[in-house]
């Protein structure tokens, strides 16, 4: 599972990472309920657990990053 989590976070972050780089301000992921929690999960300020994430089927959520502070702090 802790592989599994590292490659959803990897991959988020390097998507973001380009996403910003090219001045996109908007975008949308189509991806995996488990994917959805192994990001969320991660950058939760308040640290909640990875099944605290888990979407309806065909639910998600809508993230709003702050380029500074992704570039600051995310640490993956």
């Amino acid at each position: 599972q802790d592989a599994f989590k590292h490659r959803c976070v990897s991959g988020f972050s390097r998507a973001a990472d380009c996403l910003m780089r090219k001045g996109c301000r908007r975008a949308g992921m189509v991806v995996h309920g488990g994917t959805i929690m192994a990001v969320l999960s991660r950058f939760d300020p308040k640290q909640r657990g990875f099944y605290e994430w888990q979407p309806e089927n065909g639910g998600g959520y809508a993230v709003t990053l702050d380029e500074e502070e992704w570039k600051r702090g995310r640490n993956v």
